[in-house]
């Protein structure tokens, strides 16, 4: 879980932060580019998302982040929704799974549904 006293002062003031645990694996600045981006060796918020559809992307970025170091300064309330916007669809049958792993720098798993069988594909 993100701590706010490790906030790092290059995120724009709001609700949305990265504290200084990021390992800069660049989950959160793909999967939210519109909200997070690189700063000084780490992810940092550069736009505070606003309304309900803004705020999806973030917060599934926060769910997926390895390292929880994506944190929000008001209790989110909407959690659960975004946890059941997994597996999140890419293209024809593929979905990212989300939930990256510490271990794996954030490697990305992905889930791809066939007739024939589905395949589950680990992306470091």
């Amino acid at each position: 879980m993100a701590n706010l006293q490790q906030r790092r002062s290059q995120n724009v003031k709001g609700d949305f932060y990265v504290d200084s645990t990021c390992i800069d694996c660049d989950t959160c600045r793909w999967m939210a580019p519109e909200v997070f981006e690189h700063a000084e060796g780490q992810s940092a918020v550069h736009h505070q998302p606003t309304g309900e559809k803004e705020r999806l992307h973030p917060l599934q970025a926060l769910l997926a982040c390895p390292t929880a170091s994506i944190g929000t300064v008001e209790k989110r309330t909407d959690i659960k929704a975004t946890q059941l916007s997994f597996p999140i669809p890419v293209a024809n049958n593929v979905h990212h799974c989300g939930y990256h792993a510490e271990a794996s720098f954030g490697a990305a798993s992905y889930f791809i549904q066939r007739p024939e069988g589905n395949i589950l594909v680990d992306y470091a």
